[in-house]
C-alpha cells in the first residue's frame, strides 16, 4: 500500500460525503476537523465519548456527529500476456504477445452518526465496502500498467463512492 493513500482516501470520503449531505435540507454540514487530525484507522474503534461528543456540539453549534471511524485499502495489482494471431500489412499470418495489467481497489468504511442531544448511536455501519477494477492492455507489460489509475486515484474514487453512499444513506434525496 503506497504511503499516506488511507489518509487521502479517508479525506475523500469526507468530502464526499459532506457534499452529498450539502445537497439535503436536512443537515448543515460543519467540518471539525480534517483526516491529517485523526488517528490510526485500524478496524471500528470504539464510541466516541459522549463527553467528548457534547464538547464537539457545543464548541461548533451542532446536535449531532457523523464520524467515519475506519478506513481501510486494499490493492492488488497483476499482470498477465496472451499470444495473440494478426494479419500484418502483407497479408502474413503473425503472432505477437499481448500484457494485461489489472489494479483491483477495495474500500472498507465504517461510518457513524451519533444524536449527541438524544445520547443514541442511530446509525452504526462498520463494514461498507466500494470495490472495482481497471484494466489495460499493451504489448509490454510497462505500457500495459502505464494505461491503469494509480492507487491513489483508486482509492480516492472508491472512497467517494463511500461517502456518497453514506450521505444517501442517511439524508436521502431525490434522483432524477
Amino acid at each position: 500500500e503506497a504511503i499516506g493513500v488511507d489518509v487521502d482516501g479517508r479525506r475523500a470520503a469526507l468530502d464526499a460525503l459532506a457534499l452529498g449531505l450539502a445537497e439535503s435540507p436536512r443537515f448543515h454540514v460543519v467540518r471539525t476537523f480534517t483526516s491529517s487530525d485523526e488517528v490510526d484507522s485500524t478496524v471500528f474503534d470504539s464510541k466516541l465519548p459522549w463527553s467528548t461528543a457534547e464538547q464537539l456540539c457545543e464548541t461548533f453549534g451542532c446536535q449531532g456527529i457523523i464520524a467515519l471511524e475506519g478506513f481501510d485499502s486494499n490493492s492488488s495489482f497483476n499482470t498477465d500476456k496472451r499470444r495473440e494471431t494478426y494479419e500484418d500489412d502483407e497479408g502474413n499470418e503473425r503472432t505477437r504477445t499481448i500484457y494485461t495489467a489489472e489494479r483491483y481497489t477495495t474500500v472498507v468504511a465504517g461510518w457513524r452518526l451519533y444524536d449527541v442531544e438524544g445520547r443514541q448511536v442511530i446509525d452504526d455501519i462498520h463494514d461498507h465496502a466500494e470495490s472495482d477494477s481497471w484494466s489495460g492492455e499493451a504489448r509490454s507489460p510497462h505500457d500495459a500498467e502505464q494505461q491503469l489509475p494509480s492507487q491513489y486515484q483508486t482509492v480516492g474514487e472508491m472512497a467517494q463512492a463511500s461517502g456518497r453512499w453514506y450521505a444517501r444513506r442517511i439524508a436521502p434525496s431525490w434522483l432524477l
